[in-house]
C-alpha cells in the first residue's frame, strides 16, 4: 500500500497536506474531525488517517503508537504539531481540552484565540481577564 501512495501522492510533512497526481490536496474530514484519505483501486481500498502519512513522511515508519496533535487542532497536521502519545495521555488532553473547548473538534480558525487564552493571554485586547484555566 505504502508503494502505492508514493507513486500517486505528494506527502509535505512541513504544511501537513497530501496532494494527488493532479497537484491539488485530498482528503475529507470526518465526523470525528481527522482528516481521511482513501487508497483505492482494483488490489486495494483502504483509508488512511493524513496524520499517519505526514509522520510516515517524515520520519520513514509507520506510527507504531497514537498521534497526538499538540495544538488540539485535529486538522493541523505539519509534522511541528504531531508527536507520538499513550491512549491514557491522549485521553486525558482530549477530555481537557473538550471541558475547555467544548465537545466539537477544534477548527484551524480557532486555533490562534484559543491557543492565547489556554496561555492566559487574552485574544481580544479589551477583556481584563487574563488568568489562566
Amino acid at each position: 500500500m505504502l508503494a502505492w501512495i508514493r507513486a500517486r501522492w505528494t506527502i509535505l510533512p512541513e504544511l501537513g497536506i497530501v496532494k494527488g497526481i493532479d497537484g491539488k490536496t485530498i482528503g475529507s474530514v470526518r465526523d470525528n474531525g481527522y482528516i481521511q484519505l482513501r487508497a483505492q483501486n482494483s488490489k486495494l481500498d483502504r483509508s488512511v488517517r493524513r496524520t499517519h502519512l505526514i509522520w510516515w513522511a517524515h520520519y520513514g515508519e509507520w506510527p507504531t503508537s497514537e498521534i497526538d496533535h499538540i495544538d488540539r487542532t485535529r486538522t493541523n497536521d505539519r509534522i511541528e504539531n504531531l508527536r507520538t502519545s499513550t491512549p491514557a495521555r491522549n485521553e486525558a488532553n482530549k477530555a481537557r481540552y473538550d471541558q475547555l473547548l467544548g465537545s466539537r473538534p477544534k477548527r484551524d480558525s480557532d486555533t490562534a484565540e484559543h491557543s492565547q487564552w489556554l496561555q492566559g493571554e487574552s485574544a481580544n485586547p479589551s477583556s481584563s481577564n487574563t488568568t489562566k484555566p
